[in-house]
């Protein structure tokens, strides 16, 4: 019998890009570029289960899941880049993807794929960064710890997620944590959302651009989506933060939504008999719930706000926003701020607003995570682990 490595030597001398049958039986753990020289040659050959990880170095490629079941991890987000070369989307899943896991990665140079979606002419570019749709089967996707950046599409700019084919109650459901989404443009929503369903947890959205070929034209466009928003920061963006609209359930927590420069939450009228339920709790809102802006009023869809006395609109203090920076000062009014039955900050504090928690106390060194501590570079240990002073 062969071991996993003489499968890929095997496979690859004889040019297989699929295994045998009497190799389905195992997952395993496939190496870029150890095992396959790309990222979409290791998709292509894996099954169900397996795990991808790829080493750091740029990858000029636009790959395709095409509906494996499967972890692509990169080494580290910072090093390990995906560029689209502006060839299309940089990630796709578009065939019934139901667990897939994206890691570790920066994605850049994407702008968007053509497709033609339910509307007969809708034939623009759709997703920069990642393209999300289910035209063959329900998608479960869960992204981690990414940056996307310098990505464009007419719409969806960095991600763009249609979440039902024929049945609308079909709904793509899409996790997005510890991620920074920056310096995207668009023409009509950063992240776009149709029938879907959306988590997002300690996520930068920031230095955004929209081109504004429709009016307010927002970085988060959610129409017929669920979206549960916490710990996440929305500023500084060219556009609406939020626009919401048409049967949208909608849960903000312990964020951010400052300086976008047309409003922060703007609610779009939608049809008779439709429904906004959007609950804003621990959260800082530039303007605060008068700042909510009305477009396109022409029809009396039923808004449920649910405004906590616990949001708050004050100038969050960030660190240094010119240059990308949206770290608390130790002054922040969001330190301490958010919901106290959350989950306690890593220094054990009260969970503060925002996708950076203030870390209180004694400095943490050596510790290279953005979103769990504050670090001095220059008092790494030898093992890279986290000391306190």
């Amino acid at each position: 019998s062969y071991s996993y490595v003489n499968h890929y030597e095997r496979d690859k001398n004889y040019g297989f890009s699929i295994r045998c049958l009497s190799d389905d039986a195992q997952t395993t753990t496939i190496l870029v570029p150890e095992n396959f020289a790309t990222i979409q040659e290791a998709i292509d050959y894996s099954i169900d289960g397996d795990t991808i990880l790829v080493s750091a170095g740029t990858y000029y490629e636009n790959i395709n899941f095409n509906g494996k079941n499967i972890s692509l991890i990169g080494e580290d987000r910072e090093t390990t880049i995906i560029d689209g070369g502006q060839n299309g989307s940089v990630v796709t899943f578009e065939s019934g993807e139901n667990g897939a896991f994206l890691n570790g990665f920066t994605l850049t140079n994407g702008n968007g794929n053509y497709i033609a979606p339910q509307e007969p002419g809708w034939y623009e570019n759709y997703g920069g960064g990642i393209l999300c749709w289910n035209i063959n089967g329900l998608i479960n996707v869960n992204l981690d710890n990414l940056t996307i950046m310098n990505c464009s599409a007419y719409e969806g700019g960095a991600i763009w997620v249609w979440g039902a084919n024929t049945n609308y109650d079909e709904k793509t459901t899409l996790t997005i944590q510890n991620s920074n989404i920056i310096n995207n443009s668009t023409g009509w929503g950063i992240i776009q959302s149709r029938h879907s369903d959306i988590n997002m947890n300690y996520c930068n959205l920031s230095n955004n651009i929209i081109a504004n070929n429709y009016q307010n034209a927002p970085v988060l466009w959610l129409s017929h989506s669920n979206i549960n928003i916490d710990k996440t920061t929305i500023a500084n963006n060219y556009g609406d933060a939020i626009e919401f609209r048409q049967s949208t359930n909608s849960n903000i927590n312990n964020s951010i939504i400052w300086n976008n420069s047309i409003s922060q939450i703007d609610l779009y009228g939608g049809d008779a008999g439709e429904t906004l339920n959007i609950n804003f709790s621990h959260t800082n809102v530039m303007d605060g719930f008068e700042g909510i802006t009305y477009s396109n009023w022409n029809t009396a869809p039923t808004v449920n706000i649910q405004w906590s006395e616990n949001n708050i609109n004050l100038d969050p203090q960030f660190t240094d926003p010119d240059n990308g920076d949206f770290t608390l000062q130790s002054s922040s009014p969001c330190i301490d701020a958010g919901d106290p039955n959350s989950p306690l900050d890593p220094d054990g504090t009260i969970a503060d607003m925002g996708a950076y928690y203030y870390h209180q106390g004694p400095a943490v060194y050596g510790c290279t995570d953005e979103l769990a501590c504050n670090y001095n570079s220059e008092a790494t240990d030898d093992d890279g682990s986290c000391t306190y002073a």
